[in-house]
């Protein structure tokens, strides 16, 4: 039981760090997190392991280390697709197509891509608008 609320508190000290843009501790609270996925083995919820794949990705990429960004939305996508979660499936292929699109691989980035793969492809398109609009600037009346 101690390990598993050890893996509760670093998840959600590596989430706080992201936030505050403590990117070093934020992946040292997630790759600690993830030595204890390891220790624990099956007992661990895969949604604990989607949340720490997905924030490492995210902490990864804001460092420019496309590369890394893109192992651990792999491993995201893994896990997504022994779930079924079709959710997070569409948000690991975007990821590790925008990913390999920042590292300068456009061949591989094209692979991730909804018309190249068997994905939900009406996630990833309202995915990838949602992002674009969070990304635009606002209109004023």
């Amino acid at each position: 039981e101690v390990w598993e609320k050890a893996l509760e508190y670093l998840v959600k000290a590596g989430q706080k760090a992201e936030q505050a843009y403590a990117n070093s501790a934020a992946l040292d609270h997630y790759s600690r997190a993830l030595d204890i996925c390891e220790r624990l083995g099956e007992a661990v919820e895969p949604t604990t392991r989607m949340t720490i794949y997905a924030g490492k990705g995210a902490v990864h990429f804001l460092l420019s280390e496309f590369r890394a960004s893109v192992e651990a939305q792999q491993r995201l996508l893994e896990v997504s697709l022994q779930l079924g979660d079709r959710h997070k499936e569409a948000e690991a292929l975007y990821q590790i197509g925008f990913g390999f699109c920042y590292a300068h691989e456009f061949e591989k980035a094209l692979e991730f891509s909804p018309r190249r793969r068997r994905s939900p492809r009406r996630l990833v398109i309202r995915t990838s608008w949602r992002r674009a609009s969070l990304l635009s600037p606002k209109s004023t009346p």
